[in-house]
């Protein structure tokens, strides 16, 4: 059984000066079996496969790299947007706080104090008048309460 490198080896170059009813004149190599023919073929059509396999693999490969920095970018914008809104929410939340608005009040005096405190004499009679329930009245009890 010959080997890959075997092909190399097993031709008969064309001796010059000898008589050929070809077409092309040159040094090409003859083989001696089709088998070694075969594995010359296998061979060139399996390197053929391998360097269209690497080539694709390259393209895909800087595809990915090309995915890969723009997924890079938007995470950083993302976490740069993030940041800058938990800013902003810290200072709403500092605007809108008691302490704030309290300041605020104070500062521009919106509430007039009263100067004096004037004090009323309570009355005894009640203002709110309270009907006595009907004495007939059944209050059912549920269950669970």
């Amino acid at each position: 059984m010959l080997s890959s490198t075997d092909y190399l080896y097993n031709y008969e170059p064309h001796i010059e000066g000898q008589y050929s009813k070809k077409l092309v004149y040159g040094n090409f190599p003859v083989y001696h079996s089709k088998q070694s023919r075969f594995i010359f073929i296998l061979n060139s059509t399996l390197s053929a496969v391998l360097i269209g396999l690497i080539l694709s693999s390259m393209v895909c490969y800087s595809f990915v790299v090309s995915k890969q920095k723009y997924i890079n970018t938007l995470h950083s914008d993302t976490r740069r947007l993030n940041i800058e809104n938990n800013d902003l929410q810290n200072k709403v939340d500092y605007l809108k706080s008691f302490y704030n608005v309290d300041s605020k009040i104070t500062y521009y005096d919106y509430l007039v104090k009263p100067k004096q405190v004037l004090e009323v004499k309570g009355s005894s009679e009640s203002d709110v008048l309270v009907e006595a329930a009907p004495s007939g009245l059944k209050i059912n009890s549920m269950i669970g309460y």
